[in-house]
């Protein structure tokens, strides 16, 4: 819903009023991903430029380090076991989070890591081959020290499929601001 009407219907809107305007989509993680595979899935959409912050896919593909991998994986089943106990995933109570999770959001995210594919929530859209239809400037930024959500790997991984886009990539340190 947020690829094929939430965010195409806000860029409609925010470039009906603003006609001349620049506009640029930014989003961090989830609305990273989700950006990126709207403007993949809706390349009419009167975009001029996208920034992604941490933004990647949890599939095997984006992720070389088997240990990693693992880590991913006892992540969401801790995430999905959590979620189903409460009927979603309470990430303020647990001081991981500003906003608590639906279930469905975690089922869909955790479906990615079981299924090994960045898909939609019945399956039948594979979004990473259509990023390719990406045409507009991208900057990728994922975090230096971050190594288990967007590492280096990952974000390669989700940039590589911007093929079509020129990407701009910005890793960055905790030492790089302060």
């Amino acid at each position: 819903q947020i690829i094929d009407y939430d965010l195409p219907g806000v860029l409609r809107e925010l470039r009906r009023r603003h006609p001349n305007a620049p506009l640029v989509l930014m989003g961090h993680s989830l609305c990273g991903h989700a950006g990126a595979a709207a403007l993949a899935r809706h390349p009419d959409l009167q975009v001029d430029a996208l920034v992604l912050i941490a933004a990647n896919a949890w599939v095997r593909a984006a992720e070389p380090r088997s240990w990693r991998w693992m880590c991913k994986r006892l992540v969401t089943a801790a995430w999905k076991i959590t979620t189903n106990r409460y009927g979603y995933f309470p990430a303020k109570r647990l001081g991981v989070g500003s906003d608590d999770e639906a279930r469905s959001y975690v089922k869909q995210l955790a479906r990615f890591v079981e299924k090994g594919t960045w898909c939609n929530q019945d399956g039948s859209v594979d979004y990473y081959p259509q990023l390719a239809n990406v045409r507009i400037p991208v900057l990728s930024v994922n975090g230096k020290g971050d190594w288990l959500l967007s590492n280096r790997d990952s974000a390669g991984w989700f940039n590589d499929g911007l093929c079509n886009a020129p990407v701009v990539s910005w890793e960055i340190a905790a030492s790089d601001y302060h």
